[in-house]
């Protein structure tokens, strides 16, 4: 293939196959179609993988659950990859790395094209050599020219370090240099050759991260041995894992260039390098600069990357001494690297490897799932800058680690040839049941039991699932779906339905029940009142700021299937609980009211919360009947509440990307309460730079208007006036749903900007509660759709 062929075909083409195929489901089906005709395939085996960050990348995907395979074509192993994560059927193709696209520009088509790049940071002051771009000998000998010597000679994109000539000081020199370089690329490259060590400096985030001095292969003089000599004995004390340095023709003209040969000895601490080339393959090495780099090079790093706007790049930098301000010396920026991994970024060989060790690993990990589709639906909308982007997608870690799905998957196994049935650390022979039934009940019901029923199969004789929404279900499961947050005639006609199906339970009967949140509204049977009666209530006490183990603890004692009499009615079956919690501190006899746990509330303390809120006085009653809860406990000897999923894994699973993403991680709260509003405010005075609060519970929220919203907004409207301008909040709802169809909202200084040129004042909204109007015209909700899963409110509260 010639020179220009070449070019066309793997520099720019090359580029746009990368962006298409990010960007494009049509182009990822393409690929897909080519795989299954063979004319590529995909590897698995890291071993078989040649390329060092790719297989850094690998091991961290495989820490995170994430499948690797490597593109091949013709038998040749590409830099193209695709990864799938099982647990969430989710799957990427990708060049390279992984990355989210941007919302704003994709630095990434165009970063790695040197020209355009310098042009680029010229354009924003920012330091670069003096040179161009040519694609002629007579172009590239009158550029030549007008350059201080010695010039540099390389291909405009792709080279990698290859085809690139340094120390040009002659025309003669740049004629062969041009050649080497037209190999590689149409477009060469000729420009002032800076002088000094190379140094890598990656950043995360906008945040610089490392520092990494990589150094060609060199000998120093003693005063006595010839070049020859010094190469020779270095050689034999090489580190395991640096390659030896080589004496052929190539090094022997690289010395040329220098006025050198291999017999000349070279002064006593005189420096003497052998090739153009840095790193260990060459005999090179690095070391970790970060710690000694001087302010004013830090400082310049993070305004390049903000200049770029891309959440992951590295920085080709020369510059002599890194410990001076770069203002003092000639210095500059000659690459902007895509593909930011360093092969020796997060093991120097000398030097600590400051944050970009660890922290460039867990961001590739982040890279990989942040890659992946959205749980948020209008993620990319929302994410305008690093610090948002950050929060939603600390947020998705949450909503991953609850999936009603996933959490099944990893705690139920049948063993169909066995016969056994085992949940946790709890096992279940088959055969000693006539049958195994379904019972659901909550916003994780439905999704729980599609999960059992894949499980199962044909195991499962019958069941009921009663959720916010109704699905397909194995044969003989009924799905019905009531409504929420209210009791209402609907909900308690479909229970007395579920109760009826199971009201002949016997020993003989294994009954698998699913117990999540949303369940105290939708298992409705009330004692002496109506649904409307309950409903009621349930609302004088959310408006008057009651927690949610008073107002569960009210219902317990006006129902006739909570507070463990559900419990009483499948008597004397096997009952396995499967709970999904919602409720701070993982309450087991909170979630859903506890109609399988023996309740440790009495009548007394009911009629101690009704008179506390004054509810009779305000729902115009005279009386509020109460019945005691059963406390018998033989209607829970053969009950077993086991708790598969809760606030605290969303609270695990965002400390993890938070620390990924390089933020100090605080924890505000396990179960947070109170009124949102304040709390929203007080997270975010709390927050110190650097650092991310998160917590998990369920706010309350006391109504003085007639607006609209759910709790989680309203602390997000409560928090935006107290948020400094390099910090950013969001509240969620676990199930997708904050009392409207939003889940959520998330906020920054940006938000108050657009509320101001909207005329909308924060406090009027509060003080109406209509924290939805508000975020909906300042573009802040956050929408899921409903989610499957239940369990606590959670937020997240950052400062760069």
């Amino acid at each position: 293939m010639t020179p220009f062929r070449r070019a066309l075909f793997y520099n720019p083409l090359a580029r746009l196959l990368g962006s298409w195929v990010r960007k494009s489901d049509w182009a990822r089906k393409l690929v897909g179609w080519l795989a299954g005709v063979r004319l590529i395939r995909f590897q698995g085996d890291v071993v078989q993988c040649r390329v060092r960050r790719a297989q850094v990348l690998w091991e961290e995907a495989a820490r995170r659950g994430v499948e690797m395979r490597q593109l091949e074509f013709l038998g040749k192993p590409l830099d193209g990859y695709v990864a799938r994560k099982p647990a969430l059927n989710k799957e990427i193709v990708f060049f390279g790395l992984p990355r989210p696209v941007s919302g704003q520009r994709d630095a990434l088509d165009w970063m790695d094209d040197k020209r355009l790049f310098k042009a680029f940071f010229k354009k924003h002051n920012l330091p670069v050599p003096a040179g161009g771009s040519v694609t002629r000998l007579r172009q590239a000998r009158s550029l030549f020219a007008s350059l201080e010597k010695p010039v540099i000679v390389k291909p405009r994109a792709g080279s990698r370090g290859r085809h690139s000539t340094t120390y040009v000081d002659n025309p003669e020199e740049l004629t062969q240099a041009f050649q080497v370089a037209k190999q590689l690329c149409f477009w060469v490259m000729v420009e002032e050759q800076l002088l000094g060590p190379v140094y890598r400096a990656t950043l995360i985030n906008f945040e610089l991260c490392g520092v990494l001095r990589g150094d060609p292969p060199q000998v120093t003089g003693n005063g006595s041995s010839s070049i020859r000599q010094l190469v020779q004995t270095k050689n034999a004390t090489l580190p395991a894992g640096v390659k030896s340095i080589k004496l052929d023709d190539q090094a022997a003209r690289f010395l040329q260039r220098q006025k050198l040969t291999y017999e000349d000895v070279p002064k006593t601490g005189a420096v003497v390098y052998l090739s153009e080339k840095i790193g260990v393959n060459y005999g090179g090495s690095s070391s970790e600069d970060f710690e000694i780099c001087h302010p004013d090079n830090k400082a310049l790093f993070v305004r390049a990357a903000r200049v770029l706007g891309d959440p992951i790049v590295g920085f080709d930098f020369i510059i002599p001494d890194i410990t001076r301000s770069w203002q003092s010396q000639k210095c500059g920026f000659i690459e902007a690297i895509s593909l930011a991994f360093h092969q020796f970024a997060p093991r120097p060989f000398a030097g600590a490897a400051a944050k970009c060790g660890g922290q460039s690993l867990g961001y590739a990990g982040f890279l990989i799932e942040a890659s992946m589709q959205h749980i948020i639906k209008n993620f990319d909308n929302l994410a305008t800058s690093a610090l948002r982007r950050a929060v939603l997608s600390i947020a998705e870690a949450a909503y991953e680690a609850v999936s009603t799905t996933q959490a099944i998957q990893r705690s139920v196994e049948y063993n169909s040839g066995q016969g056994k049935l085992k949940v946790l650390n709890r096992q279940y022979r088959l055969k000693d049941f006539r049958r195994v039934r379904i019972l659901g009940i909550g916003k994780a019901a439905l999704e729980a039991a599609q999960a059992l029923s894949q499980i199962l199969g044909d195991r499962i004789t019958d069941g009921y699932v009663l959720d916010v929404k109704a699905g397909e279900l194995g044969a003989g499961i009924i799905s019905r779906a009531g409504t929420h947050p209210l009791a209402s005639d609907l909900n308690r006609e479909l229970t007395q339905q579920l109760l009826a199906k199971f009201e002949h339970s016997d020993e003989k009967d294994l009954v698998l029940c699913i117990i999540s949140g949303g369940g105290s509204a939708l298992l409705c049977d009330p004692y002496q009142q109506t649904p409307e009666q309950e409903a009621e209530a349930f609302k004088t006490l959310t408006a008057q700021g009651a927690t949610i183990f008073e107002i569960n603890t009210v219902r317990k004692h006006t129902s006739l299937v909570k507070g463990g009499r559900l419990a009483a009615a499948l008597y004397p079956a096997t009952v396995v609980g499967l709970v999904f919690s919602d409720v701070p501190g993982d309450d087991l006899g909170m979630v859903a009211s506890g109609p399988l746990i023996r309740d440790t509330t009495e009548v007394k303390d009911a009629a101690a919360i009704l008179v506390k809120y004054g509810v009779l006085e305000k729902t115009h009653r005279a009386k509020i009947d109460l019945l005691e809860s059963p406390k018998d406990p033989k209607y829970f000897e053969k009950i077993s509440n086991l708790l598969l999923v809760s606030g605290r894994s969303a609270l695990l699973a965002m400390r993890s990307r938070a620390e990924d993403l390089g933020f100090g991680v605080k924890n505000y709260s396990e179960q947070f309460q109170g009124e949102a509003r304040v709390l929203g405010q007080e997270i975010a005075a709390a927050v110190k730079p650097g650092e991310c609060l998160l917590g998990i519970g369920e706010s309350t929220v006391t109504l003085s208007g007639k607006g609209l919203g759910g709790r989680n907004q309203e602390m997000t409207l409560g928090a935006l006036r107290a948020l400094k301008s390099d910090e950013a909040f969001g509240a969620f709802a676990s199930d997708g749903h904050d009392n409207t169809e939003a889940a959520g909202a998330v906020a920054d200084a940006s938000s108050l900007v657009r509320a101001g040129q909207l005329g909308f004042d924060p406090s009027v909204y509060l003080k109406n509660n209509d924290s939805f109007r508000f975020f909906e015209a300042t573009g802040d909700l956050v929408y899921t759709g409903l989610t499957g899963a239940n369990v606590a409110d959670f937020f997240v509260c950052l400062r760069r």
